[in-house]
Parts: structure tokens; C-alpha cells; sequence
């Protein structure tokens, strides 16, 4: 078996190991059934798609054939840079909610996000933002009715 990819079998390990323990976590909820659904439910089907997602990427990033490996991976300051910034967005997403509402939190989480991507020039960061943040608002706050202000207002 040869590595294509040492970040990718990183990263299925990562969806393994958090599959994993959502899945042994939701197990201490009832589950209740699909139609009568219990607080373990929807919680283990998320760590079952997650562990799958993760065993389908580790199973793209290996090879079976010499020759196939890929030699040079590259983590460069970019890579360091774009790191940073995506675990700073989950600590303000917590820190935003409340004071700046769904909406706010979500384009600027996103755009700063969107912002470290090498694929997405900074127009298209933004347009990705709003559109995301203005799905995320009429699925949490208007459909699914969750007790989450949508706007700072």
C-alpha cells in the first residue's frame, strides 16, 4: 500500500476518530426510531456519514500500484496562515452569535474563511459568504424555528 496523499489520510483519520466518538457518544441518548426520533438519533447517523466520509477519503489517498505515490507535499506559511484563521472562525462564531445574530456571525465566519482559500478570489469568498450565511438563516431561524436571533436588531 503506498500514500498518494499524507494529507488526506490525515484528514480521513481526523472524520474517523470524530465519526467514532460522536457514534459512541450518541449511544448513551436513546435513539428512538425514524419516526419518533430520540436526542441519540440524529447524532448517530451524523457520526455514521462521518465515519464513511472518512474511510471513502482514506481509501481515495492510498494505492495499491508502485509507482503512484505522490513525492512532494508542500505546507508552506500560506497553508500555517489559512490553518489559523479556520480554527480562529469557529472560537468567533461562538463569540458573535449572541451579540451579532445568525446572519452577521455566519458572512463574516465565512468570508474570513473564504478569504484564506486558494480556489476563491475575494469577490467570490463573499458571494459564497452570502449565499451560505442567507441559507443558514432561512433553514435555522425561519424553518426549523430555532431560538436564534437572525439579525443584531
Amino acid at each position: 500500500m503506498y500514500i498518494r496523499d499524507i494529507r488526506e489520510v490525515l484528514s480521513s483519520l481526523v472524520c474517523v476518530l470524530t465519526g467514532i466518538s460522536i457514534i459512541v457518544m450518541s449511544l448513551g441518548y436513546e435513539l428512538g426510531t425514524a419516526f419518533n426520533m430520540g436526542p441519540g438519533y440524529f447524532p448517530l447517523l451524523l457520526g455514521i456519514v462521518l465515519l464513511v466520509t472518512g474511510i471513502f477519503i482514506a481509501a481515495g489517498a492510498v494505492s495499491w500500484r508502485v509507482g503512484t505515490a505522490k513525492t512532494t507535499t508542500s505546507f508552506d506559511r500560506r497553508s500555517l496562515w489559512a490553518l489559523v484563521v479556520v480554527a480562529a472562525t469557529f472560537v468567533g462564531f461562538a463569540a458573535l452569535l449572541e451579540t451579532c445574530g445568525l446572519a452577521l456571525t455566519c458572512f463574516v465566519v465565512l468570508s474570513a474563511a473564504g478569504m484564506t482559500s486558494r480556489l476563491l478570489r475575494p469577490l467570490e469568498a463573499f458571494l459564497t459568504a452570502f449565499v451560505l450565511s442567507s441559507i443558514s438563516v432561512i433553514l435555522f431561524v425561519y424553518v426549523l424555528d430555532l431560538q436564534i436571533r437572525a439579525w443584531p436588531w
